[in-house]
Formats: C-alpha cells, sequence, structure tokens
C-alpha cells in the first residue's frame, strides 16, 4: 500500500470516529457540582468501596472518617468517610474506558497538594497538573482551612488520576466522575466501510 494509501486510511478512521486533530481542552471550575451523569465514588475502610476506577495508594495514603491533628483534616464534616495522602504518598485512580469528568471535594486545599490527570494508564500518557493557589487554580485559595468542590472537564479522555501531597495532607471527598462516551455503532459502521473502501482500492490499483 502507498503512503498515500495509508494517509487516507488514518484520514477516513479519524473522521468515521468523529476524531479531531486538535489537543484536548481541560476546563477548572471552582465551586461548581458534578454533571447529573456523573457516578459516585464511595470511600469506606478500603480505599474505595465503589466503581468507577480500581483505586490504590502508597504508605501513609488511605481512608479515614475522623479529623486527625496535624495529619489530615475532615473535609465532609461528617462521619463519611474520606481519602487522604500524607506526605510523600500518593493515591492512583485508574479507569479502564476513560472518563471526562471528575468533581470533588477538595479539604483543605493547601500548595502541597497535586492532582494530575493523565492521558494513558498508570501515568504514561501525558500529564496535566493542578495545584491550588496556581495556574488555573489562583482562585482556590491555599489556607489550608475549609474545603472546596473544584470540576475538571476536558474534551478528551483521561485514563489515570493521581492524587499527591509533599507534606502532610491532601484530603478529598465526594468524588464523582463521568465516563467517556463509547463510539456509537453507526460510527464504528462508517469506520469499516472506509478501511474496506480503500483496500479494494489498493487491490484494483495493483492488479492494473
Amino acid at each position: 500500500m502507498s503512503n498515500s494509501s495509508i494517509f487516507c486510511l488514518f484520514s477516513v478512521a479519524a473522521l468515521s470516529l468523529g476524531l479531531t486533530i486538535s489537543a484536548s481542552a481541560t476546563t477548572v471550575t471552582i465551586g461548581a457540582s458534578a454533571p447529573s451523569t456523573a457516578v459516585t465514588v464511595t470511600f469506606g475502610s478500603t480505599l474505595a468501596t465503589t466503581t468507577p476506577g480500581s483505586w490504590s495508594g502508597t504508605a501513609g495514603a488511605g481512608t479515614a472518617n475522623t479529623s486527625v491533628v496535624y495529619s489530615y483534616l475532615d473535609p465532609l464534616s461528617t462521619s463519611g468517610y474520606f481519602a487522604y495522602a500524607e506526605a510523600g504518598s500518593s493515591i492512583t485512580a485508574n479507569f479502564a474506558g476513560g472518563i471526562t469528568s471528575l468533581d470533588l471535594l477538595w479539604g483543605s486545599p493547601d500548595a502541597f497538594n497535586t492532582v494530575t490527570l493523565y492521558s494513558g494508564l498508570n501515568g504514561t500518557g501525558t500529564a496535566e497538573s493542578y495545584t491550588p493557589g496556581s495556574g488555573a487554580l489562583a482562585g482556590l485559595a491555599a489556607t489550608q482551612s475549609g474545603a472546596s468542590l473544584v470540576l475538571f472537564s476536558t474534551t478528551g479522555v483521561w485514563d489515570s488520576i493521581t492524587f499527591t501531597s509533599s507534606e502532610n495532607s491532601f484530603e478529598f471527598g465526594d468524588v464523582a466522575v463521568v465516563a467517556a462516551p463509547l463510539p456509537e455503532p453507526a460510527s464504528m459502521a462508517l469506520l469499516a466501510g472506509g478501511l474496506l473502501a480503500i483496500g479494494a482500492g489498493a487491490i484494483r490499483r495493483r492488479k492494473s
């Protein structure tokens, strides 16, 4: 198959699936609640008791339902469980199907807290990092008190998220995510048709 045929192959595939060449755009909204289509992640005695996502933590990360002085503060102000990552630790969530939205109640926002969103599983893809008091989170004061809802949305897909802290600590709860939509059957049929047409054309050229 010639280079032009290969280029056409990828062009048809991209158009068939409704893909764009432009980079994904991320929107960060402080104080926004999760969309109505979001699914809630519930924490308990283990790091996450409900899907979606596979949740894990390094040493110094886990869940609690009460505050611990000089370690972590309860962002929920209830008896509900929340997640926390202490100094030098992290919590990772992997989403097999990908997500397009993440909403969380950020407890006592600190300048040493970081949320990193990846476009590839296990931190292998493009990373976007956010820290209170700077960049897109400049409006989220790093006051080490109170709690605030933060909504992250993308036109692309995130597969993995890490919550890290370089000091004590990063607390969050009320997590909700929106799953990435699956390709529509009609789009897949169009893609298959495009690939067959290109293959047939290549065969005819070889025979002539």
